[in-house]
């Protein structure tokens, strides 16, 4: 994947045919020993992945497949958080509920 994530960019999508799009931009990871902020934005099947301020992947339409092959819209349930190859330790978390997707971040989509 190559897709900065604004408006001037097109959505990818994820599979021949398909209505699953991603964009994603650069690294913006602190630097070791200092703390990374993360902000997940989700909205009517929309989500942002903000780090450290930078707007680094949009998803749009973002589903899951059953074992049965049945599309699943991913509106709601959990979210996971994790690291990758690495001991990770998170401080606080917090979560709200919105009403819209913030309008300083409608333009992506």
């Amino acid at each position: 994947m190559n897709r900065v994530a604004d408006e001037k960019q097109p959505f990818g999508t994820f599979k021949s045919g398909g209505d699953y799009f991603c964009m994603r931009s650069g690294n913006y990871e602190s630097p070791a020993n200092e703390w990374t902020t993360l902000e997940l934005i989700c909205y009517e099947g929309k989500s942002l992945h903000i780090v450290n301020g930078h707007v680094v992947m949009v998803l749009n339409n973002s589903r899951y497949i059953t074992p049965e092959g049945k599309e699943v819209p991913m509106i709601s349930g959990k979210i996971q958080l994790q690291s990758e190859a690495a001991e990770v330790f998170y401080r606080n978390i917090m979560i709200r509920e919105l009403s819209a997707m913030p309008k300083d971040y409608a333009g992506l989509f």
